[in-house]
């Protein structure tokens, strides 16, 4: 295991395009909690990553 002051933080810029209930959930989420969000934000990225490759994969 690498050493945890190896590690650089990276800035991700993100752009999500949902339904407008979806986004204002996630806006109140950001108000209260930002910790919070950036899971949400991920499970989000990864569902969309899997999905791309289900899609992929059946072409």
């Amino acid at each position: 295991m690498s050493d945890q002051s190896d590690r650089r933080a990276t800035k991700v810029r993100l752009e999500l395009r949902l339904d407008p209930p979806v986004a204002e959930q996630l806006q109140e989420l950001a108000a209260e909690e930002q910790r919070t969000v950036s899971a949400v934000a991920q499970r989000l990225l990864v569902g969309g990553m899997t999905a791309e490759v289900k899609e992929e994969q059946q072409s």
